[in-house]
């Protein structure tokens, strides 16, 4: 019994223990100052809009990933009109992707008029005279080659300079048409399938390299904070060795850290998970008008 309580009240454990406390309040200070300072650079949003863009960036043909920043259910997504969305759908960028390249297929042109007559043929062959030519009106004029979404977007990718991003979007669409000769037919719903599973493997190997500039500034921000806050482990660890009373409370926060992310983790897992399941399983369109006031389902949810 003596050897178990020396054991429990070893002044050397409870010391490391009480500095890995501290040492744990301080990252979560410097993970909160980091979010912080992301959120007020609007990190995330620019690091999406840079790597979409190098995903879809064609020197032959144009730039695909400004061009579907610009479609309206990626521009809709903004928080503001001077920042970027912080997260994409797989099925929100293969829509736009879709309509960007399908768009191609539409071909705008000028053609001339005398008052309502076409007058084109007369206007380039130059036979009109300089009172007619005064009164020229020059309209755009927008036709689109193939008539559904699918046949205007493989006309719009056969338009495309001869490319790495032609060839692999070609793969795509041959892989889902059937069909024998000029009768073949795109699959829609499975060719923006693939192009969202393609999007999120593009996306996951993506976030190792933001891991990666994230760990730097974690990094950066916590000597920032040391400095600051003049951290000093060996003058710590003296304070915690040399004032058992300090040395115990610190312990008992510990404990109790521990205990709340051990209940925290097992409400999460069992608790929350059925609140959340049992909820969704029964609902329909007669509840969803009373979501807002369900406080269970919401604290579920935001927890």
């Amino acid at each position: 019994m003596k050897t178990m309580q020396a054991a429990i009240d070893n002044p050397y454990l409870d010391t490391i223990i009480s500095l890995v406390l501290v040492y744990a309040l301080l990252s979560v200070l410097v993970s909160v100052l980091l979010e912080a300072w992301n959120r007020r650079t609007k990190e995330r949003g620019v690091f999406l809009q840079k790597v979409i863009i190098r995903l879809l960036d064609d020197p032959l043909n144009k730039n695909y990933g400004y061009l579907i920043y610009q479609h309206p259910i990626i521009n809709k997504m903004r928080s503001s009109g001077n920042s970027y969305p912080h997260y994409i759908p797989a099925e929100g960028f293969a829509n736009a992707l879709v309509d960007t390249l399908a768009d191609q297929a539409v071909v705008v042109r000028f053609k001339a008029f005398l008052g309502e007559v076409d007058v084109d043929d007369a206007y380039r062959a130059g036979t009109l005279t300089a009172e007619q030519l005064a009164q020229v009106v020059l309209r755009k004029i927008e036709e689109a080659k193939g008539g559904s979404l699918a046949e205007r977007l493989k006309f719009g990718v056969e338009r495309m300079a001869d490319s790495e991003l032609k060839r692999l979007l070609r793969n795509f669409i041959s892989r889902n048409e059937s069909g024998e000769g000029d009768a073949r037919t795109v699959n829609l719903d499975n060719l923006k399938t693939e192009l969202g599973r393609w999007f999120d493997d593009f996306m996951d190997r993506c976030s190792g390299e933001f891991k990666l500039n994230q760990r730097k500034k974690l990094q950066l921000m916590g000597l920032a904070v040391a400095l600051l806050l003049n951290v000093d482990s060996i003058h710590l660890a003296k304070v915690f060795f040399m004032d058992p009373s300090l040395r115990e409370r610190m312990v008992e926060r510990a404990e109790g850290v521990s205990d709340a992310v051990r209940q925290s983790r097992d409400t999460t897992e069992v608790g929350l998970r059925n609140t959340v399941l049992h909820t969704l399983s029964e609902m329909d369109t007669t509840k969803l008008s009373r979501l807002r006031n369900d406080s269970t389902l919401i604290r579920s949810l935001n927890f």
